[in-house]
């Protein structure tokens, strides 16, 4: 919303500060939820993708801090929060949460009531 009433037009990336690979993020995610498996490092080439990849896309946030003299939440901060909110929706909603991994991507969550 901040955004939105500078009334300031533009392409805008705006993502979690900090520099993260997938694995990282996920490393870290599984680290949290004491996951005691085996995460196996990969490289994009080792998938046989449709589309290229760019070996390096990290977004600059520069352009969206400036404009609004503030920074972005750090990516683990972030990762906590969602971990923490889906902890609470699990345990005051009754909701039940399946964690899973999609190749090439990271870990999406199933929320059902039960």
């Amino acid at each position: 919303w901040e955004l939105i009433k500078t009334n300031k037009f533009g392409l805008y990336h705006i993502t979690n500060s900090g520099e993260a690979s997938k694995h990282d993020q996920a490393k870290y995610v599984l680290k949290k939820i004491k996951w005691n498996g085996n995460l196996v490092k990969a490289k994009t080439s080792d998938f046989n993708l449709m589309a290229k990849r760019a070996s390096y896309s990290k977004l600059s946030n520069d352009k969206i801090e400036r404009l609004l003299n503030k920074k972005m939440t750090n990516w683990k901060e972030a990762i906590d929060r969602y971990l923490e909110e889906l902890f609470l929706l699990y345990y005051y909603k009754n909701i039940k949460l399946e964690i899973k991994y999609v190749e090439n991507s990271f870990f999406y969550c199933i929320i059902r009531h039960f």
